[in-house]
C-alpha cells in the first residue's frame, strides 16, 4: 500500500516509531491521538507520561516508566 492509499493516522505511526526524539515523539502522539479521537467521534481520556514531572528513585529510575526497568518485558 503505497502512502497514497493510507490513512494519515496510519503516516504519523509509522514515523512515530521511527522516531528518536522525545519531543517530536510526544507531538507526533499527540496528533495521533486527536487524529484518532476524530476518527472515533469521542476524546480519548489518556495521560500523557511527563518524565520532567517525575522525581528519580535512588537507582535512577522514575517508577512511572515501566521501560526504565531492564526487567520489565512490556516494552
Amino acid at each position: 500500500m503505497d502512502d497514497a492509499e493510507r490513512e494519515p493516522w496510519q503516516l504519523l505511526a509509522e514515523q512515530a516509531a521511527g522516531e528518536q526524539d522525545p519531543q517530536r515523539l510526544l507531538r507526533l502522539v499527540q496528533e495521533l491521538n486527536r487524529l484518532l479521537e476524530e476518527r472515533q467521534g469521542q476524546p480519548i481520556n489518556a495521560q500523557v507520561w511527563n518524565p520532567s514531572q517525575t522525581k528519580s528513585n535512588a537507582a535512577g529510575e522514575t517508577g512511572d516508566n515501566p521501560c526504565d526497568s531492564t526487567s520489565s518485558d512490556e516494552c
